[in-house]
């Protein structure tokens, strides 16, 4: 099968990753997206996370109902810090009937070129873009695909057609719930429910 990857810290898991993975169903030729939470990201403290128990079970909250998606927390597996290549070379030794895309905003594909071994990332799978809401001053995704493939010829990457352009970020929702304001219809139901139960992060 054709398996997108949706990574990240999913600290919470919000609305935005399920629309964009949504898309990625219908639009890319993928047949699965698995959601890839980060264990151990190497550009964040253990500390500064919601626990990896409670991030799994957020994730299995927000993707319950749909057999399009799947939780894969291999990284639990693997040594920290987790870097993209060596997850990858995890999941292609595990899964080796499957071709992997990493699904990815068009301001991760514009950091890509500065990721650990990133021909080894574009060796192991292909890249599926989706357009921002907003991207940092300076940020050219097509500059960046210009230099990558030019760069190592296996790249392969393609853009997702018909992805709204979602301005959902989870530090912003953990800033509200610290705040106590509402994230009603930014998060699943389910989310936005044991968020509450658990207190998660300073909220009331």
């Amino acid at each position: 099968m054709r398996i997108g990857l949706m990574g990240g810290a999913f600290d919470p898991p919000h609305l935005g990753h399920l629309i964009v993975a949504e898309s990625c169903l219908g639009g890319s030729g993928v047949d699965q997206v698995w959601f890839l939470p980060s264990a151990k990201p190497p550009h964040k403290l253990a500390s500064q996370l919601a626990s990896w128990e409670d991030r799994l079970a957020m994730i299995e909250l927000a993707i319950s109902g749909n057999p399009g998606f799947r939780l894969e927390p291999i990284e639990a597996t693997l040594p920290g810090p987790n870097f993209s290549f060596q997850t990858l070379a995890a999941l292609k030794a595990k899964y080796p009937e499957h071709d992997f895309f990493l699904i990815l905003g068009e301001d991760s594909l514009a950091d890509l070129p500065k990721w650990r071994n990133p021909g080894e990332v574009l060796r192991q799978t292909g890249i599926l873009i989706y357009p921002r809401e907003e991207t940092r001053p300076g940020v050219d995704a097509n500059i960046a695909q210009e230099l990558l493939e030019r760069s190592y010829p296996e790249t392969n990457i393609s853009w997702i057609n018909g992805v709204p352009k979602i301005g959902i970020a989870s530090r912003d929702l953990r800033e509200k719930c610290l705040l106590g304001q509402s994230i009603r219809y930014l998060v699943s139901p389910a989310v936005e429910e044991f968020i509450r139960q658990k207190h998660l992060y300073g909220g009331k």
